[in-house]
């Protein structure tokens, strides 16, 4: 997916909805979002000529794909994110440990009721 980013001007509305159900498939979510949202911009603002009925169905599309992935991209990043924090909490500032500290609690709750 690396040599994406030079085919995103070129792309159709299908190519782009093709691109991130690869990455769906593949659960690889971020790239999904990032294909999706390339979609949309193709379907709203590109040069294709669209069909209402195409349009409707493909928008509703993209919109439940982008909610998901959205979703698992927020989800795996709170799991990360608490590893992170931790190596920063040398970090000599009290205010800022103690934020560090809350974020730890909220986010362990969150992830252990999942």
């Amino acid at each position: 997916m690396i040599h994406c980013i030079s085919l995103m001007g070129v792309c159709s509305v299908k190519d782009c909805l093709d691109l991130a159900r690869i990455s769906y498939d593949k659960q690889d979510y971020y790239h999904t979002v990032m294909w999706m949202e390339h979609a949309m911009q193709q379907l709203q603002h590109g040069t294709e000529n669209i069909t209402e009925p195409f349009y409707s169905r493909t928008h509703a599309l993209i919109l439940d794909y982008l909610a998901f992935s959205t979703f698992q991209v927020a989800v795996l990043s709170l799991y990360r994110l608490p590893n992170l924090l931790k190596k920063l909490t040398y970090i000599k500032n009290k205010k800022f440990t103690q934020k560090v500290k809350s974020y730890l609690r909220s986010a362990s709750t969150y992830c252990e009721n999942q």
